[in-house]
């Protein structure tokens, strides 16, 4: 969903996230950008809503009353990008989320642009990309076979050879910024290419 804009308005990237870990993850992503490219950069917010079902409940809230406080709308093109894992949603009868509501609601808000940045299935598919890097976080030898359907099931046995205990969205911190954040987006160029280009929109 697009509106006009005005082009002397400056760009900001409002990411929501659903949890800890996808912030951790798009806060580093950024930095990695920010490094490789230094010309022309949108600001950036990242917001936790602390769970998928409050993207419904808090991020129309949240951009209301932080967002367009911070970055007035007569000064800046707001453009929203929604992360979440869409692993809940696989085997839903009904979806907690009715997507189309939460994107009226931040476009009746203001927003100029909605994008959806879905990780497919979970956030950890995306982080055992680099399972070089996790493996040396770890201090543990690669395995020869990887055990688990999900990036979270895979994710849980690398910790177990370590000998510790992986909690999703638990004090991922220290994890994403040990690993290759450059290796993992050449995997997710087509899928970050959204956020990349209202970067660097100047």
């Amino acid at each position: 969903m697009t509106k006009n804009n005005k082009n002397t308005k400056s760009p900001v990237c409002i990411i929501f996230a659903e949890g800890e870990t996808d912030v951790y993850f798009y806060k580093y992503l950024i930095c990695y950008l920010r490094n490789k490219n230094k010309k022309g950069q949108a600001n950036v917010e990242i917001k936790n809503l602390k769970g998928v079902s409050n993207f419904s409940s808090k991020a129309s809230s949240k951009y209301k009353n932080e967002i367009k406080v911070k970055y007035p709308d007569d000064e800046y093109k707001h453009y929203v990008f929604l992360a979440y894992d869409t692993d809940i949603f696989v085997f839903a009868k009904k979806p907690s989320v009715n997507w189309n509501n939460v994107e009226r609601k931040l476009t009746d808000e203001g927003a100029d642009h909605v994008v959806h940045l879905k990780a497919e299935k979970m956030i950890e598919d995306w982080l055992i990309l680099d399972i070089q890097g996790i493996c040396k976080f770890l201090k543990i030898k690669v395995p020869k076979q990887l055990k688990g359907q999900s990036g979270l099931e895979k994710m849980q046995y690398l910790y177990r050879a370590a000998n510790r205990t992986y909690q999703k969205g638990y004090k991922a911190d220290n994890l994403i910024k040990s690993l290759d954040i450059g290796k993992i987006y050449q995997h997710l160029k087509p899928t970050l290419k959204p956020l990349v280009d209202k970067l660097y929109e100047v």
